[in-house]
């Protein structure tokens, strides 16, 4: 099956523009991808709980990984067993095994002139799926300019003409940073 994505650049604010966005199309469940060792998958009612998870100046390089199911959707992990001698393990919730899901990628300001993306995506599994990457695309849409295939949230769009820095990540080379033509 084909996938998708959107590719957005946005800042605090604009990430929580972003969840009340989320918030406002559905019930939704957020479940963290990758849980912590010995520890079941962090499972959140409202996407304002992800903010926590963004990057930051002190986490620079996005990690957190969430999926995003509709609130009556079981939630199916698998176990993995560490293999680096602590005898622990971990659950790996993905769109494999939750074929309604879309991934939610937090990127967020990684310095004070520096933006790293945000990518919603979906492996679309299922059309339950596609739609609802289809609906958040139209909603993002609105709400934010397109510089080149990527969309920039209100505020990170200011932060752009005055000459911030928007990248895929915090060590992409500069040469392939966001510019506006």
């Amino acid at each position: 099956m084909n996938g998708s994505s959107v590719e957005i650049y946005a800042d605090r604010h604009d990430l929580e523009l972003l969840f009340k966005l989320l918030n406002s199309i559905g019930e939704f469940k957020f479940v963290q991808s990758l849980s912590d060792l010995n520890q079941n998958p962090r499972i959140y009612e409202n996407a304002e709980n992800l903010s926590q998870y963004q990057v930051d100046y002190e986490n620079p390089n996005p990690k957190s990984l969430f999926l995003c199911l509709s609130k009556s959707a079981s939630v199916n992990s698998r176990e993995l067993s560490m293999k680096d001698g602590s005898n622990g393990i971990k659950f790996k919730t993905d769109e494999v095994f939750n074929p309604s899901a879309i991934s939610i990628l937090l990127g967020g300001e990684a310095a004070s002139d520096t933006i790293v993306q945000t990518v919603i995506s979906s492996a679309y599994y299922s059309e339950a799926a596609r739609k609802k990457l289809l609906i958040i695309r139209k909603l993002i849409d609105k709400v934010s300019t397109k510089v080149n295939s990527f969309r920039v949230m209100p505020s990170s769009y200011k932060k752009l003409l005055k000459g911030q820095r928007l990248t895929q990540g915090i060590d992409y080379n500069r040469d392939y940073d966001l510019k506006l033509s």
